[in-house]
Parts: C-alpha cells; structure tokens; sequence
C-alpha cells in the first residue's frame, strides 16, 4: 500500500504534466488520422472533455473550412437551374397565388362546425416538409471511424484514400503537415533561462535543479 506522501507525488506530477504538456484537439485529431490508431481507447479523454471522436474531427474540418462540393453535380444543378429558373418562375409564382387564394375562399365558407378541420389545414399549409438531409461530411467522419486496418504508411493511406474520405484527406494533409516544434521543451525550460543568464552562470547545476523545485512549487509551500 503506497504511502499518502507517494500518492500526493503522482497528483502533483500529473497535475504538472497535464499543466505543462496539455492534450489539445489538434492532438487527439491528428492521433485519429491515423487509421491504425482508431481502437486504441481514448474514453477518459473524451468524456473529461465531454465529446466524442465524431466531434472532435467535425469541428477540425470546420475549423480548417475544408468544404468539397462535387464539381458534377454542382455543373449539372446549375445548368438544370439555369434552364428551368426563366420557365418555372412566372407559373409557379401564379399557382400558389391561386392555391393560397382558393384555400382561403374555402376556409371562409365553411361552417363554425368545421373548425377542427380549418385548424388541420392551416396545421397542414404552414408545416415544411420533412426532408431526410443526410451531412456528407458526419458520414464521411463515421464511415472511416468504422475502419478495422492496420497501416505501416500513414500518407500512403491518405494518398489511396481520396475517393472514399476526401474531406478527412485535406484535413490530414492540414494536420498532419504541422511541423513538431521545440515549444513545449521551451515553456518547460523557460525557467531555467531565466535563471541562468549572462550574469548569472556559476550556479551549480544542482542549485539550478533546487531553485527550479522551490518555482514550480512555492505555492505549496507558501504560508497561508
């Protein structure tokens, strides 16, 4: 059984790595573009954060603005709009004109008994129909989270994969591409260099480590 100064140790060390190495989205992202990655368990993440993997790759493509429309189907819905608009716009302006006027003939001729059946058609007129919209992009996301593949070349994956996750495609190459920096060893370090100056250099590295302990812990020590 490990003693109450131990445990304390692995809460401050964790606090402190958490603190100085935080798990970012862009992380998580770029961990699932890799398809090889997708079973390893992330549930802590997720549900300390409160989303999902879903999610998370969603708001990557809207943050990045990765949009793709099939360049077919927008030349033929132009073409097919652009040929229709001038001969559909005079009649159907006319006949719903005609319908609504009709509609509103008949409800004012009907009887105070039947206002059961107003109220349905007025229900009826002012309620859109339901239109089963399906997102490209959410059934892109869970069509690639549904992968079970093992792959030794990231980029070759992305390469071959262009057809079936276009939009996970730019977003890799977005990701994927940001180079590794050496900022989180420098915001570690930050200290150091602060401490060790051109004035000051002939600090012992031992005294370097202790003034570095008594910073990045004085508020556990200071007197309340």
């Amino acid at each position: 059984m490990e003693s109450p100064v131990i445990r304390e140790l692995k809460i401050l060390l964790f606090e402190n790595m958490n603190k100085r190495f935080p798990v970012l989205p862009l992380n998580i992202c770029g961990f699932l573009l890799d398809p090889s990655q997708l079973k390893i368990d992330i549930t802590r993440y997720l549900t300390s954060n409160q989303t999902t993997k879903e999610l998370i790759l969603l708001e990557m493509i809207k943050k990045f603005k990765i949009h793709l429309v099939p360049q077919a189907f927008t030349t033929t819905e132009n073409i097919s709009t652009r040929t229709s608009s001038s001969h559909s716009t005079a009649s159907t302006t006319t006949s719903s004109y005609i319908m609504k006027r009709s509609l509103s003939v008949e409800n004012l001729s009907e009887p105070v008994q039947n206002l059961k059946r107003l109220r349905e058609n007025l229900i009826q007129k002012h309620t859109p129909n339901s239109i089963l919209v399906v997102d490209p992009i959410a059934n892109e996301i869970e069509k690639y989270l549904k992968l079970d593949i093992n792959c030794d070349d990231v980029l070759q994956f992305w390469r071959l994969s262009a057809d079936n996750f276009p939009h996970l495609k730019v977003l890799a190459q977005i990701v994927l591409a940001i180079p590794v920096t050496s900022t989180p060893s420098e915001q570690i370090f930050s200290t150091t260099g602060l401490i060790l100056n051109a004035k000051r250099t002939m600090l012992s590295p031992e005294n370097v480590g202790k003034i570095q302990m008594i910073h990045d812990n004085y508020n556990i020590f200071k007197p309340t």
